[in-house]
């Protein structure tokens, strides 16, 4: 089941009033690709400034992100989003316009618009 993190704080947890979906509102794009992306939790504590801009050739996935993003970000900030072996830790989210991604092989696509990419890392508190 897809909830948004959002959704469930402005009360609409099941997204009956999503306005895009996996399946039909972000078509692939021909050419680059403008991404946002926003990094939240402990990661905000590396003086990151909210959003960063990337600009990707378009047929991504957030594993070519992660890529792109580790340009940006020091190794510890990094240490705490991705595995020595190259995959998501447990304790890092991320949504691509809203919607929590499956994995590192999900496809970064936009209907338009830039796509917004938000990052968090759980501490044991925040993560229940």
């Amino acid at each position: 089941m897809d909830v948004r993190w959002d959704a469930v704080a402005r009360g609409d947890p099941f997204g009956i009033n999503r306005k895009n979906d996996r399946d039909g509102a972000a078509p692939a794009q021909a050419g680059p690709l403008d991404v946002e992306v926003w990094l939240f939790g402990r990661l905000m504590a590396a003086g990151w400034q909210n959003p960063l801009a990337l600009n990707l050739p378009a047929g991504n996935t957030l594993r070519d992100l992660f890529r792109a993003l580790a340009a940006h970000l020091d190794a510890e900030s990094l240490a705490r989003l991705v595995s020595p072996e190259g995959e998501l830790l447990r304790t890092c989210r991320v949504f691509v316009d809203g919607l929590q991604a499956d994995g590192l092989a999900t496809p970064v696509r936009s209907a338009g618009v830039a796509a917004r990419i938000e990052i968090i890392v759980l501490t044991a508190a925040e993560g229940g």
